[in-house]
């Protein structure tokens, strides 16, 4: 299996299969320690979700390198356990060190952790920058895809759908997003909490809808290939899973809808079947150690400036000068200020919420369209997708009425900074 991997649209080998229950086998036993030593955490999601991220990392993303954002970021023991059976991460210590005081391996995902492309926490924040990602490629004129993950109950919350029409508008089809749809969020069941079509939502937002199993290997490696088929539309794959798939306990309450193990660690005591049941065979541990062998991508660890600093390699071009009895506003200034940038660096991009011709962004959007990004009325979208370009090479200048930037997307500005 490791020096000939299955292609998209191929039907998997049993070889393959069991390569990947073993793998996933081995992070649903990290998932079940990580909580367990920490006695805090979120095993419900996490394990539901490694069967998808098994198969996303080791077919697609340990070869190709493509960018990932996990936006429901409390399912960090799924990110963690894959990280460390990829070898990306010391296992050991992330087992040993989750949630605790000076490590990083926090609760909730961020980049210092090797192999994580984007840090989050409040929900229906990652999605949006994993669109910008998705934009950054399209941008950059390549084919790669940019991926994204999320919770089902997170499909709330009104920056998702910011980000659905962002992403139909600017044709995405570059970005494969997968809902976990265990149909179960912190309070109760989806059903009792508040009501939402996902497939439906994401229908009228033109995105391509496609509903699999997301427990079974084989159903998820077709709808991650027809995913690669569609040119036209953003994809989301709705992934039907359980909440604690995979430890029997855990696994019961999900399957009747209850949250109880939505953020609840299990006493040590608990667990010591599920370590048995889920620990890999010597035989299995010797077929992980051969793929890692033979992955071809690793992360590189993320560059964080001590201080704020100039941007590397940006061209700042000529002060514009205005004579002592020449009149202007401020808003004009900036906005050929911009222009000017932009005119010199081709990275540098002009993005707004509906009103270029208030803060004057209108100059970038005539004189450089490539380099202006209209977000529409969201602002919150808008600066996270700043985000999203500025790990991606950019230099993004997001527009807005200042009452409107300090306040509302000021969450976001938050994480974008961790």
């Amino acid at each position: 299996m490791f020096t000939n991997h299955p292609k998209l649209g191929e039907d998997l080998t049993q070889d393959h299969i069991n390569f990947l229950a073993t793998f996933a086998k081995s992070c649903r036993k990290s998932i079940v320690e990580m909580v367990t030593n920490a006695q805090s955490g979120h095993p419900g999601g996490s394990l539901s979700t490694i069967d998808y991220l098994t198969v996303l990392y080791t077919l697609i993303l340990g070869q190709t390198g493509e960018k990932l954002v996990v936006s429901n970021g409390h399912i960090s023991p799924a990110v963690y356990s894959v990280l460390g059976e990829m070898g990306y991460v010391d296992k050991k210590e992330a087992v040993e060190n989750f949630r605790q005081l000076g490590s990083k391996f926090e609760g909730h995902i961020t980049r210092h952790v090797d192999g994580v492309d984007f840090g989050t926490g409040p929900l229906g924040v990652g999605v949006s920058v994993g669109a910008a990602f998705a934009l950054a490629e399209k941008m950059k004129k390549t084919d790669r895809k940019a991926y994204c993950v999320m919770g089902d109950g997170e499909v709330q919350e009104g920056q998702v759908h910011e980000m659905i029409h962002f992403a139909r508008h600017y044709d995405l089809n570059n970005l494969i997003l997968f809902v976990d749809y265990n149909k179960v969020q912190l309070t109760a069941s989806i059903e009792e909490t508040l009501k939402i079509d996902i497939q439906k939502v994401f229908e009228a937002g033109h995105w391509h809808v496609i509903n699999v199993n997301g427990h079974d290997y084989q159903s998820l490696w077709n709808a991650i290939s027809e995913a690669h088929e569609i040119t036209c539309k953003p994809v989301v794959l709705i992934g039907d899973t359980i909440m604690g798939q995979g430890v029997e306990y855990m696994q019961r309450e999900g399957e009747e809808l209850r949250s109880t193990w939505h953020g609840k660690a299990p006493a040590p005591e608990e667990i010591q079947a599920d370590i048995d049941n889920l620990t890999p065979t010597e035989e299995e541990e010797k077929m992980l150690e051969e793929f890692r062998n033979h992955l071809e991508w690793k992360p590189t660890p993320a560059q964080f400036p001590k201080l704020l600093s100039k941007v590397e390699g940006i061209d700042e071009g000529s002060p514009i000068v205005y004579e002592a009895d020449e009149k202007t506003d401020c808003r004009t200034a900036y906005g050929k200020a911009l222009l000017d940038l932009a005119n010199h660096n081709k990275e540098v991009l002009a993005l707004t919420a509906d009103l270029q011709g208030s803060v004057m962004t209108k100059f970038v959007a005539s004189d450089l369209p490539d380099q202006y990004i209209e977000c529409g009325i969201a602002e919150q979208h808008m600066v996270s997708c700043a985000g999203g370009l500025s790990l991606s090479g950019f230099v993004p200048f997001c527009s807005t009425f200042g009452a409107f930037l300090t306040s509302r997307p000021k969450d976001q500005a938050r994480v974008n900074d961790i």
